[in-house]
């Protein structure tokens, strides 16, 4: 469970920087 959380925050942490590389093209 603990690992799948981890997964998760940082596939969030990801789509995050993505979305700030995108805004800032």
């Amino acid at each position: 469970m603990g690992y799948n959380w981890n997964v998760y925050v940082i596939f969030v942490l990801q789509n995050s920087l993505m979305n700030l590389l995108v805004d800032s093209e």
